[in-house]
């Protein structure tokens, strides 16, 4: 009976214990894969984040997306010696020519644009797309530029009584980046305490 008992029992047991390995290999094998895909995921963001920071500055970004209360706009704050010198944020126009314009805009501590980037678009190729930055230089034009050094009724464009250039053929995307470049400033300016807190002494 002993024997019998044991001849069943070292089976089971033997398919309880790889079954415990296999799961452990599989726990193993998801664990090691997802920190792969986040650790892929954060360098491409800091890739993508890095386009609207010259490498002159220096600066670190906190690759953790910040919201203030009671705001929808996010943003991530570029920061030097662990105190914020300027925020990256993600901005979206409505009013693109064939629908949205995501872009970034990185902004300092001045309320000065460091550099814009349109992240996608659905601009007509030959006109519309010139507004991204492996096309024209067109939207250098917003590096340094604030509400400061330019009224707030000027962030238009030249045809408008603005400041800014447009694209030939591209009145209206050249219009919705101006746009979304003038309300980041916006904003900015409008949460200035928030985004850019005093050094505790």
């Amino acid at each position: 009976m002993r024997f019998i008992s044991r001849t069943i029992l070292d089976p089971a047991l033997r398919l309880g214990l790889l079954s415990l390995i296999c799961l452990a290999a599989i726990f193993y094998i998801q664990q090691t894969q997802q920190s792969r895909i986040e650790n892929n995921q954060r360098q491409a963001l800091e890739k993508t984040l890095k386009q609207v920071l010259p490498a002159s500055i220096g600066s670190d970004i906190n690759l953790e997306r910040q919201k203030l209360a009671q705001q929808d706009q996010e943003y991530y704050p570029i920061l030097q010696d662990a105190e914020v010198h300027g925020v990256i944020l993600p901005v979206v126009s409505l009013r693109g020519y064939n629908g949205q314009i995501h872009a970034l805009v990185a902004i300092n501590k001045r309320l000065q644009i460091i550099q814009m980037r349109i992240q996608s678009h659905r601009e007509t190729p030959g006109l519309g797309n010139a507004i991204d930055i492996q096309r024209s230089n067109w939207i250098l034009q917003f590096n340094g530029k604030s509400l400061y050094t330019i009224g707030t009724n000027a962030w238009q464009l030249k045809k408008d009584g603005g400041q800014f250039d447009h694209i030939s053929g591209a009145t209206i995307s050249s219009r919705a980046v101006v746009d979304v470049a003038r309300s980041a400033l916006q904003f900015v300016q409008s949460q200035k305490p928030q985004l850019f807190p005093m050094p505790a002494p």
